[in-house]
């Protein structure tokens, strides 16, 4: 099963007026039904690089965690691809999965992650039989997605969110039981920003459930853009600066501003 996802992520790297570069990065997997491996290509149609490059895949509906050792790719230079197969050491049951392949690495200097969503299948490729709608990135920093069951029978779903490493998502998961034909509603809150010079990246929402020993699951993406409510102050840390003390400090600046033009009109007058 090939799962040509078109995300894709473009990062802007800005030093003064010397230096710009842009990585745009596409990520692909393939899945073999008859064995546990999922290949993944990722490439870069930017004008830079991205160096220092680790890919880790995460298996959602396995515990939520790493289903494999990260690879490291290391230089990824305009044009190029990287491509590697991954082994699944926890044996999943037949059916579909999301699988989230995380990527780490430096771009001038800087250090950025991205998420790759995708869906692979194992021993058979199954329907969801459940749907995504509705994603939208709600005041608060607040992601929230509608989950519906196209089922006759009711299910027990898991929801997660497949997001950057520089993006703290909670909670991990969500859990839900949906009748037939029936939908709920659910959030995610996004506690972290993206580090300045970020255009936008990808992220999804996946949901998944087990019934008569098959596997199951679904995923929507969604194209977020860097958070204008999120401002970076000092190196490496994200704090809120709401738009009232922006304006505070905006009517600080003029102010000094002002009071400095005024004191060096005055100096001059002493001076004569």
């Amino acid at each position: 099963m090939t799962y040509a996802q078109t995300a894709f992520l473009t990062f802007l790297f800005l030093f003064g007026t010397a230096y710009s570069g842009t990585v745009t990065l596409t990520g692909t997997c393939h899945s073999t039904l008859s064995s546990n491996y999922v290949n993944f290509t990722i490439s870069n149609s930017g004008n830079d690089s991205a160096t220092d490059m680790y890919v880790t895949p995460y298996l959602f509906g396995m515990g939520n965690g790493s289903a494999a050792s990260a690879s490291y790719a290391g230089l990824l230079g305009p044009g190029q691809n990287y491509s590697h197969s991954f082994y699944i050491n926890s044996a999943p049951i037949h059916g579909t999965y999301a699988i989230g392949f995380i990527t780490s690495y430096s771009q001038g200097g800087s250090a950025f992650s991205a998420a790759f969503p995708c869906l692979a299948s194992f021993g058979a490729v199954e329907g969801s039989g459940i749907s995504i709608g509705n994603i939208a990135q709600s005041k608060g920093d607040y992601l929230e997605a509608t989950i519906y069951n196209n089922r006759s029978t009711a299910v027990n779903a898991t929801v997660y969110a497949i997001a950057p490493y520089s993006l703290e998502i909670l909670p991990k998961s969500i859990s839900l039981s949906l009748n037939p034909g029936s939908y709920k509603n659910v959030s995610f809150e996004v506690n972290s920003s993206i580090p300045d010079g970020i255009g936008a990246f990808t992220l999804a929402i996946a949901a998944e459930y087990t019934v008569n020993g098959t596997h199951h699951a679904t995923m929507s993406t969604y194209d977020m853009k860097a958070g204008s409510s999120v401002v970076q102050i000092g190196v490496g840390e994200n704090r809120y600066l709401p738009e009232e003390i922006i304006g505070t400090i905006i009517i600080m600046l003029v102010a000094l501003i002002i009071t400095s033009l005024l004191k060096s009109k005055g100096a001059k007058k002493a001076k004569r």
